[in-house]
């Protein structure tokens, strides 16, 4: 694996992280939305605005965690003492690179997942505030169904190449039969 593929998956690895941190501060900001929304409601609260931050933080910061630490970075060897080493060298960073394939969504993934999150989360905070108003909406439905909706699509969207990239490197190797 060559060094420059090597410092593109560590910065992917970096901008999965802003990310995360992008999901966190949503997730304070849905928390401080509704506690002050719940300060001037004169008493009425929603469970729908109390809750909406978990969404982001569930569903945003956790999982995009969890992939970075499943993925981790491996730390190079300084000084190389034989042949053999070499080679397990070699064997580590092609392991470590097709780890990096599966374990890192790609921009359509991240793309519909972030897209589900948002319609979860703006969803939550309208049936909050409609709650708190004392109405109803019909049209409130249409929130969660887009956001379990656009939740599958991006996972199918990671899932899928993976498999399908998994497959390719197991009959390369010669596991699977041809």
């Amino acid at each position: 694996m060559f060094t420059s593929d090597r410092k593109k998956a560590v910065e992917y690895a970096y901008k999965l992280f802003n990310y995360a941190c992008i999901c966190l501060t949503a997730a304070i900001f849905c928390a401080l939305f509704g506690a002050v929304y719940e300060v001037f409601s004169h008493g009425v609260f929603s469970f729908y605005m109390i809750y909406a931050f978990a969404i982001p933080l569930c569903l945003g910061t956790f999982p995009l965690m969890i992939i970075l630490l499943c993925a981790g970075r491996k730390t190079e060897k300084l000084e190389i003492i034989d042949l053999k080493e070499a080679e397990t060298l070699y064997e580590e960073d092609r392991y470590w690179e097709n780890s990096c394939l599966y374990l890192f969504p790609g921009r359509t993934a991240l793309n519909a997942w972030f897209s589900g999150i948002a319609a979860l989360t703006a969803g939550c905070l309208f049936q909050g505030v409609l709650e708190i108003y004392g109405t109803t909406n019909r049209l409130i439905v249409v929130y969660p169904v887009a956001g379990v909706v656009l939740l599958a699509a991006g996972l199918a969207a990671f899932v899928i190449p993976a498999i399908a990239a998994r497959r390719m490197y197991r009959r390369s190797r010669g596991l699977y039969p041809q």
